[in-house]
This record gives structure tokens, C-alpha cells and sequence, in this order.
């Protein structure tokens, strides 16, 4: 792992267009602008003179139901933060019409947080290796934490239990019930990651670990099974009904209903063809054809089968 981070060719002549307000300065308009949310510094780093900080947030948000009763959410997160972010004109600005706003920023757009990003990798990096020494492989190798993966899995859970910051930017993966993202240990480690799944699947095998996506999460056991519907579909006077799998630790395919004119079950639990796209974030237009073609399938095969009883 190179000690130069990315984008750096030509940080010296970038350093003199950086923000150099601290985030301190900062954050008295910043919180006098925003209201329900305060920020503190958990970790600070300075990458030519551009303060970039591990920050923890706290807010409340207000909502009112039907019927009128108020009630207060509390939230609380941590997540890196630099001077851009807290910058009025760069970060956020206040809106004739919609009042405070932030401003959309691309990742990677502030070269000091991807610095930020990639010592922290270094110092991770460095921390396993003194802890784990291995006599038999040269310092530096790219294989020289090979052997210790798991150990690192389980410390950077308790590390991401502790709240400290493991060189991600955001608090994503906690959002999605974990503590980092597999790309995390495989840059730290630099293991190729074919070899890096073998210490995966066999963790996953052994209860100590499980994934949502790339997200590493602790162990614990799934929920029961259960097919939630998706739609229905009248086709040929039947009624074909698609249902998916409530959660990620069941099987990822469709299953199929069939109902009678009358409504009565002459099918279920047919299972159907396998999801393409993950339905967390709705289902794919892919797999919405896809399982309206098996229905059809069915449907046609239950029509034409010289057995079947009305």
C-alpha cells in the first residue's frame, strides 16, 4: 500500500485553494443556521491546512399525525466532516424560498477527506501488523495479514461497536444494521478479495459474522420465512399472485400462486425465477417481466395439462 494518497500529484499547488477555517470557527453559524443539530469533534486530522474530523451528530426531528399530536424523534450518528461541509456558500447556504439548504457535493470532490481517508487505512493497516507480526512473511508483503483476517473482522466490529472511525466516510453500514463494508477489509489488508471471500464464507459458516450486501454484520439468527405478495396477475381467467422473500437470509426468488375463477388455490409455493437486483430498494423492472412471464408459463402449463380438474 503506497504512502501517497490518491489524487495528490499536484497537492501543493491544490493546498493554497483549501478552506482554512478550522471547523471550530465554523460551527457557531452552522448550528445558529441549523436548527435541531449539533456537531462535536471526535477526531480531528489537518491535511494541507484543511481541517477534516471524525464528528458525532445529534438532532431531533418533530412530526405531527392526523390528529394533531406532536412527537420529537431523537437521532445520533457519526460520521468524517470537513470545513467544506460547515462553509456557508460550499457546504450549505440559506434559500430565499426553501430556507437552509445544503449543496450538492460529489464524492471525492475534497482531496484533504480523501486523504484523511486513505491514512486511516494506512494507520489500520500499520496497527494490525505490529499486533499481528508474522516471521515467516517479510514486512510489507502483500500477503503478510493473509492468515489474520477473521481476527481483523472481529476487531473492527468491536471498533465499530466503540464508535471509532474506520476509515469510512459515513455511518452507512450502521444503517444497514453493521458496522463497515467488506471493500474496508480488503484495502486494509490488501487480499485479493477471491481469497478474501475463503475467510468470509467460512466465518459466515461458523456463525461469527453475516452480510447485508457488502455490509459485515455480528451473527444472530434469521427470521422465520415468509412470502410477502407483491401483485397479481389475471391471465387466461386464473390469477397468478407473486410474492418475494421477506427478508435477505431466505432464498432470493419469486414464488408463485395460482388461483381458480372461483378463487380457490390450485398452486402454491412454485417457486419461482431468481432475483437479479436486491428488492430493498423495489423491485426491478427485470425481475417484474421476468416473474410475469413464469405466471404466464404456469398458467399456459395448468391449461394444457389434459389432468387437471376444474
Amino acid at each position: 500500500m503506497t504512502e501517497i494518497y490518491p489524487n495528490a500529484e499536484n497537492h501543493s499547488e491544490q493546498a493554497d485553494t483549501y478552506l482554512k477555517a478550522s471547523i471550530g470557527e465554523l460551527l457557531p453559524r452552522y448550528h445558529e443556521t441549523h436548527d435541531g443539530v449539533r456537531y462535536e469533534i471526535i477526531r480531528s486530522i489537518t491535511v494541507d491546512g484543511h481541517e477534516v474530523a471524525w464528528m458525532e451528530y445529534r438532532g431531533a426531528v418533530q412530526t405531527a399525525s392526523e390528529n394533531g399530536a406532536v412527537s420529537i424523534h431523537e437521532y445520533s450518528g457519526r460520521a468524517l466532516k470537513c470545513a467544506c461541509d460547515f462553509t456557508e456558500g460550499v457546504g450549505w447556504k440559506c434559500d430565499d424560498k426553501w430556507g437552509v439548504v445544503g449543496m450538492m457535493r460529489s464524492s471525492g470532490d475534497c482531496i484533504p477527506t480523501e486523504a484523511a481517508k486513505y491514512m486511516r487505512l494506512l494507520e489500520l493497516r500499520r496497527e494490525y501488523l505490529e499486533r499481528f507480526p508474522n516471521d515467516t512473511i517479510p514486512m510489507g508483503d502483500e500477503y503478510d495479514l493473509w492468515d489474520k483476517v477473521p481476527e481483523i473482522i472481529l476487531d473492527l466490529i468491536e471498533k465499530g461497536k466503540q464508535g471509532e472511525w474506520l476509515s469510512e466516510g459515513s455511518s452507512g453500514a450502521h444503517d444497514w444494521g453493521g458496522y463497515f463494508y467488506l471493500q474496508t477489509v480488503q484495502e486494509i489488508t490488501g487480499i485479493p478479495y477471491d481469497q478474501l471471500w475463503d475467510h468470509v464464507y467460512k466465518m459466515q459458516a461458523e456463525k461469527q459474522i453475516q452480510l447485508e450486501g457488502m455490509v459485515v454484520q455480528e451473527y444472530s439468527e434469521p427470521p422465520e420465512p415468509k412470502w410477502e405478495e407483491y401483485a397479481r396477475l389475471e391471465y387466461g381467467g386464473y390469477t397468478g399472485i407473486a410474492k418475494l422473500p421477506a427478508h435477505s437470509r431466505m432464498p432470493q426468488h419469486w414464488e408463485i400462486v395460482i388461483l381458480a375463477q372461483n378463487g380457490r388455490t390450485i398452486a402454491e409455493g412454485i417457486e419461482g425465477p431468481a432475483l437479479t437486483h436486491s428488492p430493498d430498494f423495489g423491485v426491478d423492472v427485470d425481475d417484474a417481466a421476468t416473474v410475469e412471464a413464469a405466471i404466464k408459463s404456469v398458467i399456459d402449463g395448468y391449461l394444457w395439462d389434459p389432468m387437471r380438474q376444474a
